[in-house]
């Protein structure tokens, strides 16, 4: 070859920018790598093409965590429905859910929505999503409720009393 081709340098290849569709199959996790058969590079005779490798960059979803199959999100309910139960509506990966809070659920313990996580790869089942509730205390009581919770709560309201901090 005395003169080469100015636009693949001998090669018989040109590089290209071209937009292509892959489907991510449910379940990828990241940095797994996706075959894409016929969509590499032609073949030096030209015959036909090579298979395209795909390396897969997921983005964090605001709000959940990953880890494999299981999913992790966090929710506050008032401090009456965390005492007496009740439902919250929590975002999963796929929208939303309703959440049962059990009547005496403990701050920071998780809860469970069985079926609310990511599916593993190639399944059609889900992990579950595991939910975190965190409990909000009422800034202020007003006197009636402070006396109510006292009488409700009886010696350890009394225990609180004397061992608040700074004397309160």
């Amino acid at each position: 070859i005395i003169e080469k081709c100015p636009t693949c340098h001998g090669t018989g290849q040109r590089r290209a920018v071209r937009r292509l569709e892959v489907t991510v199959p449910p379940g990828v996790d990241n940095g797994t790598v996706l075959r894409v058969p016929g969509q590499g590079v032609q073949t030096p005779d030209g015959e036909g093409s090579g298979d395209l490798f795909v390396r897969i960059q997921l983005e964090p979803m605001p709000g959940i965590r990953r880890d494999g199959t299981d999913a992790y999100t966090e929710t506050t309910v008032p401090l009456a429905v965390a005492l007496f139960g009740g439902e919250v509506v929590v975002r999963t990966i796929t929208g939303e859910a309703s959440l049962k809070i059990p009547a005496g659920s403990q701050p920071e313990r998780p809860l469970r929505l069985r079926g609310e996580g990511f599916p593993p790869f190639g399944r059609t089942s889900r992990g579950d999503l595991y939910v975190t509730v965190h409990v909000e205390l009422p800034k202020s009581l007003s006197g009636r409720q402070k006396e109510l919770l006292h009488e409700a709560l009886g010696d350890a309201a009394a225990g609180a009393r004397r061992s608040s901090l700074f004397g309160r």
